[in-house]
């Protein structure tokens, strides 16, 4: 029987909520690893009638299958016959020769294709209770919202790390899902420091003749077209190598997993680490990969016999391995779902089966030192293609979900873009507020000759003499008295608009001071470039309303950090 967390149980609290209050379709929110399937396979055993849990890919119906069988619950596969075989073996395996394969049982595991292929008209209307594993894909005009749609009596639990899709659809019954309530678990963040998920580190080698410049975002999918992202990644010399490079640098024989473009593009980077004395294989989303069966290299990855799989649309989703100690982009993605569940694979932690089932009774801090005591204190990321410089960070960063369409055109970030480390034995992402990097030290090599803040992110200690000049000129000006022409009404108006001015800016250079004695000026005026979009010097040359309607926003944010 499962041992439900503290926090799935909550989860699951809220889910069966939901459904009292009469919302019939709800999607549980929690993040890679936070233990979704078995909040499923738990939740089962409360409905007394049918049952039906769907996904749609064989490792994923094997498992829900498992899931169910932890509880005992006897089940029909719905699935091609190799995949159920391929999954009573695993019941086999798991649970000591017993099998909970039973195609009359009340609960029923499908794939989404098989399961629309079936005539299951005379029992649709049985079905109380249903699970659709990655909810997201879940759309009223859809597939998986049509399978849905196939149980008319059934109260569905869609769960998922992210409520979100890349062509900006909405979730919601009233948008272009099928959602009635959202219910929202704990971040990436916050289990990372409860201790219920592995710390990271990141490390983010850019190839220099990577170019995404002319790789259009698909309207249908909003990532990126297909054709055109795989002519972009293999027209570089350098991602193949580097992969491969920086594994062997860094996290050599540690057991990794590689997102590659496609088949062909997985199949190089399998030959190079092969090459390179790291047993590889490569396999991709097709019920085999050159004859062998997926479950067989998968079983061999566990057992540490192969060091490192590469896939191809294979590992984003529900793909359930702790012992995965590294990911490898080798995959540029503009879907932040995608890309925050391929990032979640290698969070899940490695402890074993005694302690896991006692982890709640843990403090925080006890659970931390046990995970720096595991066999894997630390998981490793390694970002090849600029994944981590789309979105602005890791997905762990502060996130509202929401149910409704969304404009994917006016989306836009307002987060402090990053740079990479220099030093190539250091390699880490961050923020471009920080003069140098925090991690070891080295001082990113400023731009020859900038010509613009953009360049130098706002840091007037990097302008050149030139731009200095120029703006002190400007600056000057404010201060200087001046060109009276004509009298009377007309020689008041220019005095006393500049006199304004003047006394405005009197006021902003007074806070600017203040800002810039801080014990870091240089990282106080990049954080001023990017918080108001503007320089601390072109500040000081702005027109007059401009320049107190910036005063008034430096001050509401200086409110709004004390009273934090």
């Amino acid at each position: 029987m499962a041992n439900l967390r503290g926090f799935q149980r909550d989860v699951q609290r809220g889910v069966f909520d939901a459904w009292g209050q009469g919302h019939r379709v709800v999607m549980p929110v929690c993040p890679t690893g936070a233990g979704k399937t078995v909040i499923m396979g738990d939740s089962a055993k409360y409905n007394p009638g049918h049952g039906l849990a769907c996904a749609h890919r064989s490792e994923l119906v094997g498992q829900i299958s498992v899931a169910l069988a932890k509880e005992g619950l006897q089940h029909n596969i719905m699935a091609p016959k190799n995949v159920v075989k391929v999954i009573t073996e695993e019941h086999m395996d798991r649970f000591k020769g017993k099998m909970f394969y039973n195609p009359r049982a009340k609960w029923h595991v499908a794939g989404i294709d098989t399961l629309l292929r079936r005539d299951i008209s005379n029992w649709s209307h049985l079905i109380t209770m249903g699970f659709m594993d990655e909810g997201h894909h879940v759309l009223a005009e859809n597939k998986w919202g049509r399978g849905v749609q196939l149980f008319p009596n059934a109260y569905w639990m869609l769960p998922t790390a992210t409520p979100c899709r890349a062509d900006g659809k909405g979730l919601g019954r009233h948008a272009s899902g099928l959602v009635d309530a959202m219910v929202v678990g704990p971040s990436m963040r916050q289990l990372i420091e409860w201790g219920y998920l592995t710390p990271y580190r990141i490390r983010a080698p850019l190839p220099s003749d990577l170019d995404l410049a002319d790789v259009q975002i698909s309207s249908a999918t909003g990532d990126y077209n297909v054709d055109q992202l795989r002519a972009a990644v293999k027209r570089s010399n350098k991602i193949v190598g580097d992969v491969v490079d920086t594994y062997a640098r860094h996290t050599p024989n540690m057991l990794g997993i590689v997102f590659a473009v496609d088949v062909e593009h997985a199949k190089k980077i399998t030959d190079e680490f092969n090459r390179r004395g790291f047993a590889a294989a490569y396999i991709s989303a097709d019920d085999s990969t050159d004859g062998i069966a997926r479950d067989k290299l998968l079983k061999a990855f566990a057992r540490r016999e192969l060091k490192v799989l590469v896939n191809v649309d294979l590992f984003g989703e529900g793909f359930d391995l702790p012992a995965i100690e590294v990911v490898m982009f080798a995959r540029p993605t503009a879907s932040f779902s995608l890309y925050s569940q391929q990032f979640g694979r290698a969070l899940r932690l490695m402890i074993s089966d005694l302690l896991a089932q006692t982890w709640d009774d843990y403090p925080e801090w006890q659970r931390k030192k046990f995970i720096s005591e595991s066999e894997k204190p630390i998981a490793y990321i390694h970002d090849h293609v600029g994944n981590l410089l789309h979105f602005g960070g890791p997905p762990d960063m502060p996130r509202a979900w929401t149910l409704d369409d969304v404009d994917r055109r006016s989306r836009a970030s307002d987060a402090i873009p990053l740079r990479v480390c220099t030093n190539d034995l250091c390699l880490q992402p961050y923020m471009r507020t920080e003069p140098c990097c925090p991690w070891c030290g080295t001082v990113p090599p400023p731009p020859v000759a900038p010509k613009g803040p953009q360049e130098v992110d706002g840091d007037i200690t990097l302008y050149t003499p030139e731009m200095l000049a120029a703006m002190f000129e400007k600056i000057e000006e404010i201060h200087t008295e001046p060109v009276v022409y004509g009298s009377g009404i007309v020689a008041n108006s220019i005095k006393k608009n500049h006199r304004e001015r003047k006394e405005i800016h009197q006021n902003l250079a007074g806070l600017l001071r203040f800002i810039m004695q801080s014990e870091n000026p240089q990282k106080a005026m990049r954080e001023f470039y990017y918080r108001y979009n503007v320089d601390m010097l072109t500040a000081q040359t702005l027109p007059g309303p401009e320049a107190e309607a910036l005063r008034l926003r430096i001050l509401d944010h200086m409110a709004s950090t004390t009273l934090q």
